[in-house]
């Protein structure tokens, strides 16, 4: 079981570490091709500004309540099965923080508007939050039918 945890932690952190490279060239990126837009103002686009807004403001407390939701059913699986049952519901938080991103990386593309700017750059903060932990894996996998709080 520790040879699998290990497995399982070794994958989940080049997964984070990928996923935060990719945010953080689309970041720099883009930023890089609209820096003049951004710094004197963009087209204004009040339709797809307000959907990138809205699209990042669920998807940040959707990914990690989604996470959390997901963390505390653990106790429940069988034993050879938690750690794969971590490393896909982490996939999931991963993966929907990345959607908005790309959403906002376009949407800074077409319009080079600061708003856009501000969403990749408070994803890319909450990225960090989102770093595979050991000792939380071990911890979650070595707990029966108890909940978590």
């Amino acid at each position: 079981m520790d040879e699998m945890i290990e497995k399982i932690y070794r994958r989940l952190l080049i997964a984070f570490v990928l996923a935060l490279f990719v945010v953080a060239v689309a970041f720099v990126g883009t930023t890089l091709l609209r820096l003049r837009e951004i710094l004197h103002g963009g087209i204004p686009n009040p339709v797809m500004e307000r959907y990138g807004i809205l699209i990042t403001l669920i998807s940040i407390p959707m990914s990690l309540k989604c996470f959390q939701y997901l963390r505390n059913k653990i106790g429940t699986r069988p034993e050879e099965s938690k750690p794969s049952f971590y490393a896909r519901i982490y996939f999931l938080r991963l993966g929907i923080l990345s959607l908005a991103v790309a959403f906002d990386a376009i949407g800074l593309y077409v319009t080079g508007s600061r708003n856009f700017f501000y969403m990749i750059f408070i994803t890319l903060v909450t990225f960090l939050f989102c770093s595979p932990n050991k000792s939380e894996i071990v911890t979650l996998c070595e707990r029966k039918d108890d909940v978590l709080s």
